[in-house]
């Protein structure tokens, strides 16, 4: 991307320190004290989490700050909780109710959107400036409903569009102190992933089709002729086979998907005359993703903590940020625009709904 100056840009990489034992710790209190509080202590858990994974996040030896009160989380999730106990109680004895319901939702979507995006973004501080975020509910609406409708009713096929819509429309509502971000992607670069996507799909689904024809026709040939599907414990056998294929295919597909459209949203965005990359392999993310499936499935649940470090490590550094001329002097830049402002980092409306 041209930033239009003679600037030399140096990058500096992301750096996570984030260790499993340290994480585990945090993880096994979380989850008994969110249990024993039937979920309350969750909005606490939230908390300490993002508060462990942002200061294990560094940039040019700096950590990132993770600022919420975690009072504002809970009450987000006790509105959440309450329309939705409202939602099941109404439609279980009015069922047509169900569809006002979903008017409603889609009605009250941008707005929520657009809270836990702020909410989100003004808790999130790098060397004491906080980002931002700032979009009006027609703008919201445009994109999270508008869009998302109309790919809705297309069969998907404009689907692509709608994540391009989407992936700018967050980036440039977003800023950094006063710095809005901006993003120079166009909606063919999704277009292109989606539909080496689907192409690749298709043609891993017909494999995988032949390869359980296959495998139906050698075990009726080793039973003599016995239909599979009249024998349970030979079905249960072709339904874990198709399930242990299934899943690295799925795996695949998602791997590919979120490494090709987080590298176009990185490569393509900016921060005035700052840019970042950002280099996710496919191969390697579905390892991540396969492997650590596999080991949170034979561990019962407890090496979650493992899985979340190796992925945050290998996601947060791939990132570079490119900064044109000196870092520091960008960093002052903005602590003096913030302190000119004095603008108000949150109202009373402010909550969190967990997105």
């Amino acid at each position: 991307m041209d930033t239009g100056t003679d600037k030399s840009l140096t990058p500096y990489q992301l750096d996570f320190f984030g260790k499993t034992s340290e994480y585990f710790r945090i993880w096994i209190v979380n989850l008994t004290l969110s249990i024993l509080t039937l979920g309350i202590y969750s909005a606490w858990a939230k908390v300490r989490t993002n508060r462990y994974f942002y200061g294990s996040t560094q940039l040019a030896g700096s950590s990132f700050q993770y600022l919420a009160d975690p009072v504002k989380i809970l009450r987000g999730r006790l509105i959440a909780f309450l329309l939705l106990v409202i939602y099941l109680a109404t439609t279980n004895f009015v069922p047509w109710l169900e569809f006002v319901f979903i008017i409603i939702f889609f009605i009250i979507l941008p707005w929520i959107l657009n809270q836990a995006l702020a909410f989100r973004a003004r808790n999130s501080a790098y060397r004491n400036i906080r980002f931002g975020y700032s979009a009006t509910y027609g703008e919201a609406a445009g994109v999270f409903v508008g869009w998302f409708l109309l790919a809705y009713f297309t069969a998907m096929i404009l689907y692509p569009y709608f994540a391009f819509k989407k992936a700018n429309f967050i980036a440039t509502h977003s800023s950094y102190g006063q710095q809005k971000f901006g993003f120079d992607a166009k909606p063919g670069d999704y277009f292109a992933v989606y539909a080496l996507a689907v192409l690749g799909g298709f043609i891993l689904l017909i494999v995988f089709s032949v390869l359980v024809g296959m495998t139906i026709f050698n075990l009726e040939s080793m039973v003599n002729g016995e239909d599979v599907q009249e024998n349970p414990v030979l079905l249960q056998f072709v339904f874990m086979g198709i399930g242990a294929l299934f899943l690295p295919i799925y795996l695949f597909l998602w791997s590919y998907v979120e490494a090709k459209s987080t590298n176009l949203f990185w490569n393509n965005a900016s921060s005035g005359e700052h840019t970042f990359t950002c280099e996710l392999r496919t191969g390697k993310l579905f390892w991540i993703y396969l492997s650590n499936t596999i080991g949170i499935i034979l561990s019962a649940g407890m090496l979650i903590p493992w899985a979340k470090i190796r992925m945050a490590r290998y996601k947060l550094t791939a990132i570079n940020v490119m900064v044109a001329g000196s870092l520091d002097e960008y960093i002052a830049n903005e602590q003096q625009a913030v302190a000119a402002t004095s603008e108000g980092m949150s109202d009373v409306f402010d909550f969190d709904i967990g997105l």
